[in-house]
């Protein structure tokens, strides 16, 4: 008769598999220990399954050690994982310890064939081996090989039949209904041929016996385990660090997470447990959108986001060759707004050009601030999608879309939670977050909206030569991918196939940080850019200028304000180019109000003006530049 377990059903009822409580044991110990990194690593490597374990009570009932964690939790310094407190019991036992088992053969004369214990699972002091997949699914290694003898009660019944067996981690009997997780008889006589062999002898000779066969069969699997010699020394794991969880969220029924350091501090949202992986429909309208059908990505796309080693621009991201610089000076910019504008430091240092000088703990959280920011406004305030690889496909593989899964988010706390455990991949130099993020920003807005936004819906983000297309940068700098860079619509201008007037979708409100283009100086009267770009709400602009982006922006806030535009006195503005090589900050100062008016740009008259003089003069207008001892960029 099968005993009821918590579920209301017999004991096994819904009981994980092994596979499912080996993930979860691998990332309690790694969460609980601190290993965020590793965590986050095997978390992006082996995304959790439908049916993964996602509570420590669950994983306690499921491995059934509910007596040993009781014992634990009694002690006035608990060990701080599950497997640590498994693996310390393995090693620790008494090897004088003589079973019930043992001393009925020392009076009956029976003699019982006793199981040679595998050896124990060993733990490092600040990390844990690899788990390798087995061929036929799942993980091997010395925790599983023994799965039989050290983590659970043996089955030998048929599947459906009920066999009472003894937990090895407290004296408490169970039932096992099923035949969950069963090796094959080749494999359990190939991995302990002479135990499977003495345990079934056994049962048929106690079956027979005028001995109690449900007493036999626990004892002689205790006695089994109790001959390995116990270790002189016990484990003493490392002091367990402040509770953090980048990848394993326990819920409600957590019942003993009081006693390993109390409920996390920070924990991966229940909506980023599960990765989606991209349909073939989903990953072939994403080739379409960001390449068209058959191109593939530059291996200048292949970099991530990651620092600048310059001490005076730690303000500042890193590209290495040409290409993405669209994606990365769009992220400059929202990274600025944080760390000038929006941090708690920068209230208390506004307008301090300390705030160039992050320390690397400030410069990473704004990163995560800026890329949620991003993608939470590309979903317009209600979704997020962040993107990542599964494996190590490369961005120039004609397979590298199909290689991504998914993970969607229903507020902006748990899109920053999210990215901030998975800082590390944001910041791998080869991990092509670049590429990621901005099919990250396409999927947060939708594939059917982002062609609406666009002019030709059959445009790409990725245009001529690798360089980002204007509907990419739109999209990164205001959630909408439009085409133009004027302030709201146009009409009349084109039409839809059925013949029906088409606008024209320009910026449609006051941005966040601006744009500036040197196109509009070059072709005066043909491009303008509107106000809503020319006057953000903070001075930031990203700037482009013969095909390149870069950054301008100021410390003072009021540079954009349209309450005092144009700014009636001088006033700094800061130029960094993420791939200028540069090793000082640019610092230009600004005098909007010249004592003659400006000659118009004559594109064939040699000018020796810097473009970069050219864009201010778009907003300035016949403003004069002073560079301050730094040799102008022509």
């Amino acid at each position: 008769m099968a005993v009821g377990g918590r579920d209301g059903g017999g004991r096994d009822a819904g009981r994980p598999s092994t596979d499912d409580l080996v993930d979860a044991l691998i990332r309690e110990h790694l969460k609980r220990t601190g290993m965020l990194t590793a965590l986050a690593a095997y978390d992006n490597e082996r995304p959790r399954s439908s049916s993964a374990v996602t509570s420590r009570s669950g994983l306690t009932r499921g491995l059934r050690i509910e007596r040993l964690v009781k014992k634990h939790q009694e002690k006035n310094e608990p060990l701080p994982s599950l497997l640590y407190m498994v693996t310390s019991h393995l090693a620790t036992r008494e090897s004088t310890r003589t079973s019930p088992v043992k001393r009925e053969e020392q009076s009956s004369g029976i003699s019982v064939p006793v199981a040679e214990p595998g050896p124990a699972p060993a733990v490092a002091s600040h990390g844990m081996g690899r788990m390798q997949p087995r061929r036929g699914g799942g993980f091997g290694g010395p925790m599983l090989a023994n799965a039989e003898s050290d983590f659970g009660p043996r089955r030998t019944g048929r599947p459906g039949s009920a066999t009472r067996s003894r937990s090895m981690f407290g004296d408490e009997e169970h039932t096992a209904t099923g035949n969950l997780s069963q090796p094959s008889s080749e494999e359990s006589s190939s991995r302990r041929p002479a135990t499977a062999g003495a345990l079934r002898s056994h049962e048929s000779s106690a079956e027979t016996s005028t001995m109690s066969a449900k007493t036999k069969q626990p004892d002689n699997l205790d006695a089994a385990k109790s001959s390995a010699p116990a270790p002189k020394t016990e484990l003493v794991p490392p002091p367990p660090p402040p509770a953090e969880n980048h990848g394993f969220k326990f819920s409600a029924d957590d019942d003993f997470g009081a006693d390993f350091g109390g409920p996390s501090t920070f924990s991966v949202p229940q909506t980023a447990k599960i990765a989606t992986n991209l349909s073939f429909e989903e990953a072939r309208d994403v080739q379409a959108l960001v390449l068209g059908r058959n191109a593939t990505f530059q291996p200048s796309w292949q970099q991530g986001l990651y620092w600048t080693v310059e001490e005076e621009l730690k303000f500042g991201l890193w590209q290495d060759q040409g290409g993405p610089c669209g994606v990365i000076a769009a992220v400059q910019a929202f990274v600025l707004q944080k760390l000038m504008y929006e941090m708690p430091h920068a209230r208390s240092q506004a307008g301090d050009e300390s705030l160039l000088d992050p320390s690397d703990s400030q410069r990473d959280e704004a990163l995560v601030l800026a890329l949620s920011h991003i993608l939470w406004q590309a979903g317009q305030g209600r979704r997020a999608v962040v993107c990542l690889r599964q494996g190590n496909e490369v961005v120039g593989s004609r397979n590298f879309c199909s290689s991504l899964c998914r993970y969607t988010f229903e507020s902006l706390d748990e899109t920053t939670d999210f990215l901030r455990s998975r800082l590390h991949n944001v910041k791998d130099e080869n991990s092509a977050f670049v590429v990621l993020f901005m099919i990250s920003a396409l999927l947060s807005r939708g594939i059917k909206e982002v062609r609406g936004d666009m002019d030709v819906p059959t445009n790409t983000m990725i245009a001529a030569h690798g360089y980002c297309s204007q509907e990419i940068v739109t999209l990164l700098l205001t959630g909408k991918a439009h085409s133009n860079v004027f302030d709201g619509e146009i009409t009349g201008m084109m039409t839809h196939d059925d013949g029906s007037d088409k606008p024209m979708k320009g910026i449609l409100s006051r941005s966040s940080v601006g744009h500036l283009l040197l196109t509009e100086a070059l072709n005066p009267g043909f491009i303008e850019v509107g106000s809503n770009y020319k006057q953000p709400r903070h001075p930031i602009y990203v700037i482009c200028s013969e095909s390149h982006y870069s950054i301008l922006f100021s410390l003072d806030i009021a540079v954009s304000d349209p309450a005092n535009f144009p700014a009636p006195e001088m006033f700094d503005l800061f130029y960094y180019d993420e791939l200028g090589r540069q090793d000082e900050r640019i610092r230009l100062t600004i005098d909007p109000s010249p004592l003659v008016s400006p000659e118009p740009f004559d594109p064939n008259k040699k000018d020796l003006t810097p473009p970069l003089e050219h864009c201010i003069r778009t907003n300035w207008v016949g403003a004069t530049v002073d560079w301050n001892g730094t040799d102008p960029l022509l």
